[in-house]
């Protein structure tokens, strides 16, 4: 139920709409929980950024259950629609018919095509879904490192399911047992574990066009995952004070052994990310430490990266 919209931005290049509202219940009374939509869009452009916030606004219980959450787009066809999920030699098909996909966890997902299921490790969340004469792609970011994350498609249209629906007895088998209290805590019986005031955010792209091939928009969904990144010269980051004391960009002679001992750690760091398996929609972005214990996001990565970013002018802190 919409409650507030406001144009946030609305400039030459882009503009950004912003609305919030509770979702209710079946028998239209508030359920708790509450969105945030913000749609941005683009001059010139036929692409849609979304970014979906839902957070648990009840105090008590300390802990509720949510079976999951999707956002729907219809079609509006009324002919069969041809279906291509990936990119690359990646790409699944299907002419007419359905199609659903399934990522479970960092290393495992399952593709129904109709009736045919298959399996996999580590799926690209593009899906498109066209016609003879017009296409309509849906592209998440981070989809397997973010899971669980699905996507289904059929004539009806497309579902993005930013919390799919999970077996009732998924993570039992013996590797996953292993692993449940430092990766799997929040699953229960099928369903999501929030606590009080807990919030999950999900980004989601839209792409609308004429007629034209997956292979356009697996195109397109490779620039949205590494987009251009406006980069100002370290020298002047450096130099504009905003952190309180002398910033000097990366110079021979100048913190070399800080620079060293940075390089060195944050290697071992983005390293260990894939052997601990820090993914998931409660872990992706965090770093772990010895006995299971995680950073949760705490100032400390957050600032040396910002730092080394305004140093070099490297990407891969700033994304970091």
């Amino acid at each position: 139920a919409p409650g507030s919209f406001v144009v946030k931005e609305n400039g030459p290049c882009r503009t950004v709409l912003k609305w919030t509202g509770d979702l209710l219940q079946a028998d239209k009374k508030k359920s708790g929980w509450s969105y945030v939509l913000r749609l941005r869009l683009w001059t010139g452009q036929a692409t849609v950024g979304l970014s979906v916030t839902v957070s648990n606004n009840r105090e008590e219980p300390a802990y509720r259950q949510l079976r999951s959450l999707a956002l729907r787009l219809p079609s509006g066809k009324t002919r069969p629609l041809s279906l291509h999920l990936g990119q690359g030699n990646d790409t699944f098909s299907t002419a007419n018919g359905s199609l659903s996909l399934l990522q479970d966890n960092d290393n495992h997902f399952v593709l129904t095509i109709g009736t045919e299921m298959s399996e996999g490790q580590r799926a690209v969340g593009l899906l498109t879904a066209q016609d003879a004469d017009s296409c309509v792609s849906v592209f998440v970011p981070n989809f397997w490192q973010t899971y669980p994350s699905g996507l289904t498609a059929s004539d009806a249209g497309i579902e993005t399911r930013l919390l799919p629906p999970l077996p009732a007895h998924l993570y039992e088998d013996e590797a996953s047992r292993a692993i449940f209290a430092d990766r799997y805590a929040w699953y229960d019986r099928g369903r999501y574990i929030f606590r009080a005031g807990q919030t999950t955010q999900s980004e989601i792209y839209l792409s609308y066009g004429k007629a034209k091939s997956a292979v356009a928009a697996a195109r397109k969904s490779a620039w949205l995952a590494e987009p251009l990144v406006p980069q100002a010269p370290p020298a002047y980051l450096c130099s504009t004070g905003v952190l309180g004391r002398a910033i000097y960009p990366r110079t021979k002679g100048i913190w070399d052994k800080y620079d060293d001992l940075y390089d060195r750690s944050y290697d071992s760091m983005t390293a260990h990310t894939d052997a601990a398996r820090s993914y998931g929609w409660k872990h992706y972005g965090d770093w772990h430490f010895g006995g299971g214990c995680a950073g949760n996001n705490e100032y400390d990565l957050a600032w040396s990266t910002g730092l080394q970013w305004m140093r070099t002018g490297q990407r891969r802190y700033l994304l970091r």
